[in-house]
């Protein structure tokens, strides 16, 4: 264990012209073993060279990212470091193995490698007067005269000039824009129309086929009571599909002059309704006749009486018991008012749950009316959108048109072989050149399949043309089949970034795959490097190669997924940082075997607290390399972090291990 071990809060970056350097010569599947001769007597400043700080570990699998043809592109790396770290060395390296595996990968009938990779590498100095422009420019020459572009490269570039800058196939693809923002928007049109039908439906959309809805589950719910009304009152099928159609015209009769209808017919049009109204109208007659005859009796019972000398008991009777005549009455008028209470109650007990799902269809119908009105307003704005880029393109196809004709009379040229910078020079034409040439990439043709540009020497211009180069090749080269990768200083671009915090943060969205050049260099290194120089020069540039597999195929384990989904919470609290830090440990898992150790240095070196650095590397100054970490209270996040590294692996987390994981998790930082 030595002494003094540290690990510093690790937040860092930086990233940055017409001379186009050539692509590396390609090299050779297997490496090749130059013959020993007698140490130089003066060592260059070149790019080139072996490697004598041991850092081809991080490049052979960023090299594999860069050449596998399963790669999701396109693809942004950073190699950062100081002036003097190495960057341009590395970066050659890289680039050189790229070549080796693309020309290895040709040689094989199967590969998870592609077979054509054009690989360019450019002076960030010839893009500083009109990055866009330059850019092009540089693409064209490197891929038409480098002798290393793979086979079709020239053709690929010059097709590209041919289609930027020929006015019939500008036509053609105006045309062709043109058919397509039609057809856009006449599917737009058909789907606004749709939207504007369904809101006219909504009641019943969401009464008939919205099965999720609240009038749905409570008519479900509530089926048995309310078949039981129904029944009663007469109506016969699908209990839930007769009582959403009741529902339905309850809501329908909008207002309380419509609602005050339903509830009428409710007293009258139903079965057993009816005959309830007669009965009470009935009784209600009986009870007033009733009445009247009791009221009357003075003048009618004489007049009985008097009709026949039979008749004159029965007239005595009867006025010997009028008062039943009282009690005759008001039990006729109470079983009229029975009779009405019934009907009343009934039409109650039905409109009840038809009252409760009407309620629960406005709740239902309000909610969706919302979420489509929202729908048509984004909508309508497609559809307008649409409209003002239907004109636009009209106008453009109508001035391509007019360019040929004008081509065809003058006699003009309708291909062109010059190179990109006489063929005009103007920004639309350079972006029109890359357009065609990225779209060309993705067409699957004989050319070349993936193409990488990396760009170099960053520090040598000011530090605002080299974030403004920055961002403008990550914009323009975000295309698919395209990897970019930029090798600069990070903390130049924080002279143009407002400080290192903002140049971290821009960073982290520009750059997928950082790699940091400079952090694993000590004092032991550099004795190291320098015996390296005044030894014979033994080691050879080349590198080992097998194209046949790649170790980035190997499936993540359960443990390993488990482990990282327990690690990212420390590793970050955005979506971002947790992709980072997941793409990280796929690429870096193949330097180790101790895969639990750098998940857990990862997730630390990227989204750690100074506090919990500075604790984690106290508690490894205390104790030999092979103890086991212990971690003192106050940092519970570290402590379950470690705690769930330890499970993983079936064994605690030692200091050697937790050391060795730290110097590989620093190779993927941003230095800012």
């Amino acid at each position: 264990m030595c002494a003094g071990w540290s690990m510093p809060d690790p937040r860092s970056l930086s990233l940055n012209q017409m001379r186009v350097e050539p692509a590396l010569s390609p090299i050779a599947p297997a490496a090749v073993t130059a013959p020993p001769h007698p140490a130089t007597f003066f060592s260059a400043d070149l790019p080139s060279g072996p490697d004598l700080l041991g850092r081809d570990a991080a490049m052979n699998e960023t090299a594999e990212l860069v050449a596998h043809a399963a790669t999701p592109t396109p693809l942004s790396l950073g190699l950062f470091g100081p002036a003097g770290s190495g960057k341009s060395h590395l970066l050659h390296r890289l680039l050189g193995q790229v070549n080796g595996l693309t020309i290895a990968a040709s040689k094989l009938a199967t590969s998870p490698f592609l077979s054509r990779i054009a690989t360019l590498r450019i002076p960030a100095a010839s893009l500083q007067e009109n990055t866009v422009t330059a850019l092009a420019a540089a693409l064209y020459s490197g891929l038409v005269h480098d002798p290393a572009a793979p086979d079709g490269a020239a053709e690929l570039a010059r097709d590209a000039v041919n289609a930027s800058t020929d006015p019939r196939t500008a036509a053609r693809e105006a045309a062709d824009q043109l058919d397509e923002v039609r057809r856009r928007l006449d599917a737009e049109r058909r789907a606004l129309e749709e939207l504007d039908g369904k809101r006219a439906r909504l009641m019943e959309t969401v009464l008939y086929e919205a099965a999720g809805s609240r009038v749905d589950a409570y008519a479900r719910t509530n089926r048995p009571r309310i078949e039981g009304r129904l029944r009663a009152f007469g109506f016969s099928g699908e209990p839930v599909q007769t009582f959403k159609d009741l529902v339905r015209d309850y809501t329908e009769r909008g207002g309380v002059t419509g609602r005050l209808g339903v509830f009428l017919r409710s007293l009258w049009g139903f079965e057993g309704q009816t005959s309830l109204l007669v009965w009470a109208i009935l009784f209600f007659l009986a009870g007033w006749g009733i009445g009247f005859a009791a009221d009357t009796q003075k003048v009618w019972i004489p007049a009985f009486r008097n009709l026949a000398e039979a008749l004159g008991p029965v007239a005595n009777w009867i006025e010997a018991h009028t008062s039943w005549l009282g009690l005759m009455r008001t039990g006729a008028i109470a079983a009229a008012v029975l009779c009405l209470l019934a009907n009343i109650t009934r039409a109650i007990r039905l409109l009840a749950p038809i009252m409760r799902g009407a309620s629960l269809l406005r709740a239902d119908a309000d909610l969706r009316r919302g979420e489509l009105d929202t729908q048509l307003s984004h909508q309508t704005r497609r559809v307008d959108t649409l409209n003002a880029e239907v004109e636009a393109q009209a106008k453009r196809l109508e001035e391509a048109e007019r360019r040929t004709r004008d081509a065809g009379r003058s006699g003009q040229s309708m291909a062109s072989d010059q190179p990109f910078a006489a063929a005009g020079g103007t920004e639309p034409k350079a972006m029109a050149f890359i357009s065609a040439l990225t779209a060309a990439l993705s067409g699957g043709g004989g050319g070349p399949q993936r193409l990488v540009v990396a760009i170099d020497d960053l520090e040598s211009v000011t530090a605002k043309s080299a974030a403004q180069i920055v961002e403008t090749v990550q914009q323009i080269l975000a295309f698919p089949q395209v990897v970019t990768i930029f090798s600069v200083d990070a903390a130049h671009l924080a002279l143009a970034w407002n400080g290192p915090a903002s140049a971290a943060a821009r960073l982290e969205r520009l750059i997928q795959i950082p790699l940091s050049v400079d952090t694993g260099i000590g004092r032991e290194d550099m004795k190291a490097y320098a015996r390296r120089l005044l030894e014979p020069a033994s080691v050879s540039e080349g590198f080992h190669i097998d194209a046949s597999r790649s170790r980035l195929d190997e499936p993540l384990t359960s443990q390993e997924a488990d482990l990282l989904a327990a690690l990212s919470p420390l590793a970050g609290n955005s979506p971002r940082v947790v992709k980072r830090f997941v793409n990280i440990y796929r690429l870096a898992r193949c330097r180790t075997a101790d895969r639990a150790s750098l998940a857990l240095m990862l997730a630390l070196d990227l989204g750690g607290s100074s506090g919990e650095l500075a604790t984690l590397g106290a508690a490894m100054d205390e104790h030999t390399p092979d103890s086991a970490i212990l971690m003192p209270p106050g940092e519970p996040r570290l402590a379950d972090a470690i705690e769930a590294a330890a499970a993983a692996q079936g064994h605690a987390v030692t200091v050697g291990s937790a050391q060795a994981a730290w110097r590989i998790a620093r190779d993927y930082r941003i230095p800012v």
